[in-house]
């Protein structure tokens, strides 16, 4: 994969690589949320999905200003999606490049999962895809990254991916072509992966997990 290209990298550390997660003030980020929730609440109704949305509009006022990147690090395209991807002959192509950033590999890998396939493929293939993922990885010539390392930041990356689609969908104008249909398809992606996994109690310990990264921000 791409990633292993810069497994890691020193050059990684570029102040233009700062993750898009980073911000000043997080008012904006907080009206965005608001509208995500309004959203949910319209065109899914009660669930798992709007009880997470809930729960993260709840607890991001205490959100730190930083979110710390902890190795293994690498450079993320950070809007890896299937529209985003193109054949040129063998080769498969990315672009659209306007959110790249350092990050943890899984968090392109889980954004393409949620976006990219139906929910049956997403509850039947995912963990396929996660092995096929970390094969590549491997034969790449990444070293010292279990499975079970990759698959517990798989997690991480999932719920994090869960938060930053309910702020973009309280910002994205879908009247766009093909728009209300990629918004239809995130919001599936969303409520199946809600309710196959822990995220109501992970969102519920937002307070937890933003001590320790203001904490992580004090060394890091």
């Amino acid at each position: 994969p791409a990633h292993a290209q810069y497994w890691n990298h020193p050059g990684m550390r570029a102040p233009w690589l700062v993750p898009i997660s980073d911000a000043g003030d997080r008012a904006e980020d907080l009206a965005r949320i608001a509208d995500g929730v309004k959203l949910i609440a319209e065109r899914q109704g009660p669930g798992v999905l709007l009880d997470c949305a809930r729960e993260i509009e709840k607890h991001f006022p205490r959100a730190p200003t930083r979110f710390p990147v902890m190795k293994p690090y690498t450079l993320i395209h950070g809007d890896f999606h299937a529209n985003n991807l193109a054949r040129l002959g063998t080769d498969v192509v990315f672009y659209d490049w306007q959110m790249v950033s350092r990050g943890t590999p899984e968090v392109d890998i889980t954004n393409m999962m949620l976006t990219s396939l139906a929910p049956e493929d997403l509850r039947s293939g995912q963990e396929v895809l996660y092995q096929a993922y970390h094969r590549a990885l491997l034969q790449a010539g990444v070293q010292s990254y279990s499975y079970r390392k990759f698959r517990r930041n798989c997690d991480k990356a999932m719920m994090l991916n869960i938060l930053k689609y309910v702020a973009i969908l309280g910002s994205v104008n879908f009247d766009v072509r093909g728009g209300a249909e990629m918004r239809d398809r995130v919001l599936l992606g969303l409520s199946c992966v809600a309710e196959q996994t822990d995220a109501l109690a992970y969102f519920r310990r937002l307070p937890l997990l933003f001590l320790s990264l203001r904490i992580l921000n004090l060394f890091y």
